[in-house]
């Protein structure tokens, strides 16, 4: 009888504990909710930001391109949260995502430059370019 009222007790006592860990697991999802609400907003609108300056490149070689935030569908799984660039570089073609599979080795480049070209400069002097070979390598997704 001792041992069974033991391991009563002990049922009730990682009951409780779990009943601890799940209400602390969702509030962490509502405070997640919340700054993700915040944030969210505030990113799309740089991103747009970007893609009026990356439209405007483009355009200045004739051609056309947009970024865009790729969202997951599960809008928790933040490591797969990413920007998509897409081009066209000939009259009459559709904005493509820019890829190995579509696009040549320099108009990938062109892309990557004036992404880069592209991004805000308030508070930064200067860039620095750092492997900007990667997005000609095939199989990586320098986008994503």
């Amino acid at each position: 009888m001792r041992d069974h009222n033991k391991l009563q007790k002990q049922i009730a006592d990682q009951k409780k504990e779990l009943e601890g860990i799940e209400n602390s697991m969702a509030n962490a999802d509502e405070k997640t909710a919340t700054l993700r609400a915040r944030w969210l907003p505030v990113l799309e609108k740089e991103i747009k930001k970007v893609s009026e300056r990356l439209l405007a490149n483009f355009k200045r070689i004739q051609c056309e391109g947009r970024i865009e935030l790729s969202v997951p569908e599960r809008e928790d799984d933040y490591k797969n949260y990413g920007l998509v660039i897409k081009a066209r570089y000939r009259e009459g073609s559709a904005l493509q995502e820019v890829t190995t599979n579509r696009h040549s080795g320099g108009e990938r480049s062109v892309a990557a430059m004036l992404f880069l070209l592209s991004m805000p400069t308030k508070n930064c002097p200067f860039r620095l370019v750092d492997e900007i070979n990667q997005v000609k390598r095939t199989g990586d997704q320098f986008w994503r």
